[in-house]
């Protein structure tokens, strides 16, 4: 490699090596009790994640000096849900307590407990919503304000990933809701005003599809969807075990083209965009270690292999036009979204890769934090990344559009049926005064023909 930086890099004993186009450096590590399965989170200043020892840290993202951190009643495979506007953190454990915390300080600001828990799934904070995923049970909207439940997904199958929230970016508080069941099914909803306004606006059963499949299919789908735009369709992604990837209408839920890549998909989706249009493409990882971006109708635009197993729920990370993903024995790689060229390849030591990465860029620099089986976090700093400056000019709003004006059109026709009773109500009294009528006419023949008799 031409223009490759060769280093060497002291963590205590061990060595890192790395190839890159660009310069990499070690900045620092965090040694927890316990494996760090959730995706770490850059804000401001902060660093942010929790590990399996029933902790919740938060260091500084520029030395990883301690800030707080503050245990937890169970352990936490999930990630955390940052919280801006009530400057907080949500963190959800495997034994049901769904814990808000203030963001400066760690006190607890409200606790819940839930009959069913969240495993690997991330919570997701929406305004003045959090939205948590339930094992074995609903998906779950609450106030930020008290922990209030304000709505439910009711599920009877339990909801297996985090949902995509498709948030509008007007002053409404229209959200749009894909959540992924246990039976295999993608469930989209419309979420407004502490509300569903429709608990299933379509629903795409995944297993009556997989026609193609003769044996017994197990289709189950642990990655969250991701939302993409294919020549001005709003198409929602997602990839399951059964090592098929699949596109369907945001809008409808119609299925739009399915792919088959090289394993197992258990981990999120992700989109990347296009330097020259308004179109945003898929990229998947499989177990098996492949990493694989998917053009508008299916097709494979470019396939990478990290030559190395991906953990199962361990997925790809986009900042700008800049793919990032590691591995379970810690090749850490850094790829060109428009191409999949490699821009950096890092290996680390004594770390098996859980988290997918957690992303910063500052001036041009790029900061990359992953969490390791063995309770360390490793962040390291790649320099000369100006593509991860590239922002996507995916226009969610043309589909918002669509959906309330479907649900306008909805209500329309609502209304019309509610505004015909009235007109429909007058046949009954017509017909009643008419059946009177008759019945008097027949009062009246009778009595004229008993006179007659009589007479």
């Amino acid at each position: 490699m031409a223009n490759a930086l060769w280093f060497f890099a002291i963590i205590a004993s061990p060595f890192i090596f790395a190839v890159a186009e660009v310069p990499v450096q070690l900045s620092f590590s965090v040694k927890t009790g316990g494996a760090i399965w959730g995706t770490p989170i850059f804000y401001r200043s902060k660093l942010m994640f929790a590990s399996y020892d029933r902790n919740v840290f938060i260091v500084d993202a520029k030395t990883g000096s301690k800030i707080w951190s503050s245990s937890s009643e169970n352990s936490i495979r999930a990630g955390l849900a940052l919280c801006p506007q009530s400057n907080s953190v949500v963190d959800a454990t495997l034994s049901g307590a769904i814990t808000m915390r203030d963001l400066n300080s760690g006190n607890v600001l409200w606790k819940q407990q839930r009959k069913s828990y969240t495993w690997t799934f991330t919570p997701m904070c929406v305004g003045d919503f959090t939205i948590v995923p339930m094992r074995n049970d609903d998906l779950v909207v609450l106030s930020n304000k008290d922990g209030s439940e304000l709505a439910s997904l009711r599920q009877s199958s339990g909801v297996w990933s985090s949902p995509l929230v498709i948030q509008n970016s007007s002053r409404d508080t229209l959200q749009i809701l894909v959540a992924v069941t246990a039976d295999a099914s993608v469930v989209s909803s419309v979420f407004a005003s502490g509300a569903f306004v429709e608990t299933s606006r379509w629903k795409y059963d995944v297993v009556p599809h997989a026609t193609h499949y003769k044996q017994k299919l197990h289709a189950w789908i642990f990655g969250s969807p991701c939302l993409c735009l294919f020549d001005g369709i709003s198409a929602i992604v997602f990839g399951g075990n059964d090592r098929v990837v699949r596109a369907v209408s945001a809008l409808n839920g119609k299925e739009l083209w399915t792919a088959r890549v090289g394993g197992k998909v258990s981990s999120a989706a992700v989109a990347v965009p296009s330097p020259s249009s308004a179109v945003t493409y898929p990229v998947v990882a499989t177990e098996s270690g492949d990493v694989v971006c998917l053009g508008i109708s299916g097709n494979i635009r470019w396939q990478y292999s990290l030559r190395q197993p991906i953990g199962s729920i361990v997925g790809p990370s986009v900042l700008g036009n800049v793919v990032v993903i590691g591995g379970m024995r810690g090749r850490l790689i850094g790829l060109d979204g428009t191409t999949g060229k490699q821009l950096f390849l890092i290996d680390l030591p004594n770390c098996n890769i859980r988290s997918s990465p957690g992303l910063y860029l500052e001036h041009a620099t790029l900061t990359i934090a992953v969490g390791c089986d063995n309770g360390l976090l490793q962040t390291l700093k790649v320099e000369n990344m100006q593509s991860a400056a590239t922002t996507s000019s995916f226009p969610k709003q043309s589909l918002f559009r669509e959906i309330t004006q479907a649900l306008k059109q909805e209500a329309i026709s609502r209304k019309t049926v509610d505004v015909g009773p009235p007109q429909i109500t007058a046949t009954p009294i017509v017909i009643t005064a008419v059946m009177c009528a008759i019945s008097g006419l027949v009062l009246l023949w009778r009595r004229n023909h008993l006179r007659k008799t009589k007479s």
